[in-house]
């Protein structure tokens, strides 16, 4: 519902720990086909259909 979330979040973990310190980040998402207008307003239309027809069932997405 709000696509701005996940990337919110992204810059919420960076900015919660000294930008100092170089850790790296990770956020989980669960999704399922019933998302992929969801999963398209972050990801775009193009990547949230290719993982949504993957035969993967796991899939990063790097954002720097």
């Amino acid at each position: 519902m709000h696509s701005h979330f996940y990337s919110e979040l992204c810059n919420f973990l960076k900015d919660a720990k000294n930008e100092n310190n170089h850790e790296h980040h990770s956020c989980t998402v669960l999704y399922t086909v019933y998302d992929a207008h969801k999963l398209a307003a972050v990801l775009g239309k193009k990547r949230a259909s290719d993982m949504l027809s993957s035969s993967k069932n796991t899939h990063m997405v790097v954002v720097e």
